[in-house]
């Protein structure tokens, strides 16, 4: 009796856990989806009628959205990385059974299990269920950002509601996530990047004695490091130039010997060096 209470108890848990995080994409998809209809319609849309909408219409509705603004929301791939294409493709592949498994947890979660082994089953279906909403949500958080970032882009960062939902969301990334916009490189999420990570192993190499470190130590360094990290990939033609945009240094010039000199003014982050990071890249045309 005491292993079926645990088994309920355990049940009951993830029924929880699943709905809530049905809930928060269904959170997510009333904030993309009337920012995307007001762009697409010049500044025009109705917000209240995705309030009461279900996950399934708020989801068809995010693929209207993308197969009828697809010219808009090209994405240019660099090397290997995901784009909002490929996101797209995860949520053609993925939805119906999202919605599926979602109706089948809110409708039927009433019917209890009626034996240990049938909880068994039932909680292990809960948590591959979970992982899929997990993914899912991931992804989806991933496309609004840069859906938000190509809008906010296109209208030079100056619509207040779209930017200021594209902040909220850019905090909100995974951690795993390193986010590139080659249009506007102050935007980039430089802290996670791996050329900012090699030239803050180089400061700690090559500082002198005054905390600074020479701009050309650092890369060559970088270059003798990973020939593959280059400004280039970030958008930019020099380290100076990421450097600059990261708005993580101070810099000290030397005139007469030519040389330039940073000192990191960020330096609160834990800096490992393996990390798997993904990277997005976001090119508006």
């Amino acid at each position: 009796m005491a292993d079926l209470k645990k088994l309920q108890e355990d049940y009951f848990k993830r029924v929880g856990r699943n709905v809530v995080e049905y809930k928060y994409i269904e959170k997510l998809l009333k904030v993309l989806l009337p920012i995307s209809e007001a762009f697409a319609n010049c500044g025009k849309s109705n917000p209240s009628k995705f309030e009461l909408a279900t996950l399934g219409h708020l989801i068809n509705k995010l693929i209207e959205y993308l197969e009828t603004n697809a010219d808009f929301l090209e994405v240019e791939g660099h090397d290997d990385f995901n784009t909002l294409e490929s996101l797209k493709e995860l949520f053609y592949d993925d939805f119906r059974k999202l919605v599926q498994a979602r109706n089948n947890l809110v409708h039927y979660s009433g019917s209890l299990p009626c034996s240990e082994e049938k909880y068994q089953v039932q909680i292990k279906e809960l948590d591959i269920n979970y992982d899929n909403i997990f993914s899912f949500k991931s992804n989806l958080v991933r496309m609004i950002f840069v859906h938000n970032a190509l809008i906010n882009s296109f209208l030079g960062y100056e619509d207040s509601k779209a930017y200021a939902t594209y902040l909220i969301l850019k905090e909100s990334l995974p951690e795993n996530t390193v986010f590139i916009d080659f249009v506007n490189p102050w935007q980039t999420t430089w802290y996670k990047t791996k050329i900012i990570e090699y030239t803050l192993i180089a400061e700690k190499k090559f500082k002198n004695q005054y905390g600074w470190t020479s701009l050309s130590h650092a890369g060559n360094f970088i270059r003798q490091s990973d020939k593959n990290i280059t400004p280039r990939r970030y958008g930019l033609s020099k380290l100076k130039d990421v450097l600059e945009a990261s708005g993580l240094f101070d810099f000290y010039f030397i005139e007469n010997k030519k040389q330039l000199f940073y000192k990191s003014t960020y330096s609160c982050v834990n800096w490992a060096f393996e990390r798997n990071l993904e990277e997005y890249t976001v090119h508006v045309k």
